[in-house]
């Protein structure tokens, strides 16, 4: 759960990390307000990572054993990184999209023989890439 749009967009991963720990942190450190003991002690092992119940203690084992496991430490480590290479190209295919569309309403005000210099204010491309158009 994040309160931003899109929390990697607020800036470098450094930054990425420490938002997600401080909504977590407000997350999980409202637990005591939790009615259902089982739910209360999830979000308490989340919030200070102390396992004190059978449950968390579970978790706490499979959390360690995942952490320690080098083989699924590298499979998750490329998988991120997979992951963020795909968002680039994402980014960088709307980029481009965005780019042509722009690029054709230039186009279109040109042809129907507006001023470049307007051309130019609306779309901020220069009069000379206009012109190229």
């Amino acid at each position: 759960m994040s309160f931003a749009p899109n929390p990697l967009r607020l800036g470098n991963a450094q930054q990425v990390g420490h938002f997600s720990r401080l909504a977590g942190f407000i997350i999980f450190s409202k637990y005591e307000e939790f009615a259902d003991p089982i739910v209360k002690a999830y979000m308490k092992y989340f919030a200070t990572q102390n396992p004190d119940s059978r449950e968390t203690e579970t978790i706490n084992k499979q959390v360690s054993f995942y952490k320690t496991d080098t083989f699924i430490r590298k499979r998750y480590m490329i998988y991120e990184y997979d992951f963020h290479e795909r968002e680039n190209e994402i980014r960088k295919e709307a980029e481009a999209k965005a780019l042509e569309e722009k690029k054709a309403m230039a186009k279109g005000f040109r042809d129907a023989k507006v001023p470049l210099e307007i051309i130019s204010a609306q779309t901020g491309f220069t009069i000379d890439e206009i012109k190229s158009f």
